[in-house]
């Protein structure tokens, strides 16, 4: 089996930076919503389609993030925008998984392989 090449640098930059604000979102969501601090599991903030919806719908853990901070939700935006190589918003609901295995890989290089969790 041949090894896809890492993940270009910008991207992972990207990555951390969406992980750093989703972290944050969550926090946002917790204190707008009014909810206890183990409502919302921090283990899924950046599961791919917690991401995808963040970016695509400005929803985040099923809650209208709309009113968060642009600095919440633009660094997801942007992140999501950059893995999808720049293309356009999809109009499925179903995650690629050519974007599936892009977003792993990312995630293998910046946290490192032995991260187990759902993470797509």
């Amino acid at each position: 089996m041949i090894t896809p090449p890492p993940p270009p640098t910008d991207l992972m930059i990207l990555f951390i930076t969406a992980r750093t604000a989703a972290l944050e979102l969550r926090e946002w969501v917790v204190r707008r919503y009014n909810l206890g601090d183990t409502h919302l599991d921090a283990a899924m903030v950046t599961v791919l389609p917690q991401l995808d919806q963040a970016a695509r719908f400005d929803v985040y853990f099923g809650y209208d993030v709309s009113a968060a901070p642009a600095s919440l939700r633009t660094p997801i935006q942007a992140y999501m925008t950059a893995l999808r190589g720049g293309g356009a918003k999809r109009a499925r609901a179903e995650l690629p998984q050519s974007l599936i295995r892009a977003h792993r890989r990312v995630i293998r290089v910046v946290e490192g392989p032995q991260r187990k969790r759902g993470d797509g």
